[in-house]
């Protein structure tokens, strides 16, 4: 079974890249434009790293959600609601996106998950 702490992980690893986050679409390809295999992505969006960290082709996963709400506990406010809103707010970094991503796998590892 695949840890959800490991998925965090690979996906801060995966955002961490220099070019390797986007907003406003799940994935994009090298020319920019949004993508829907994960194969075919060269950036990737909060849910999008998660995704393709996990290898999974559904986001609705139990894996999947329980590594978004792991990272929404730790970064997204009350008033903002989702993962995908924080992600996509005009003032977010990719910084601070793999800053949510390395936090929230810690915590999920100090949880046994």
């Amino acid at each position: 079974m695949t840890r959800v702490s490991q998925v965090l992980s690979e996906a801060a690893d995966l955002l961490e890249k220099p070019g390797a986050w986007t907003q406003g679409e799940y994935a994009r390809g090298k020319s920019g434009r949004p993508v829907k295999r994960r194969y075919a992505a060269v950036c990737f969006c909060a849910l999008g790293a998660i995704d393709a960290a996990h290898g999974e082709t559904d986001i609705g996963n139990e894996v999947d959600v329980e590594a978004a709400r792991f990272v929404t506990s730790v970064a997204v406010p009350e008033r903002v609601g989702n993962l995908a809103l924080w992600n996509d707010a005009p003032e977010r970094t990719q910084a601070e996106v793999v800053d949510a991503f390395r936090r929230a796998a810690a915590l999920a590892k100090a949880q046994g998950r």
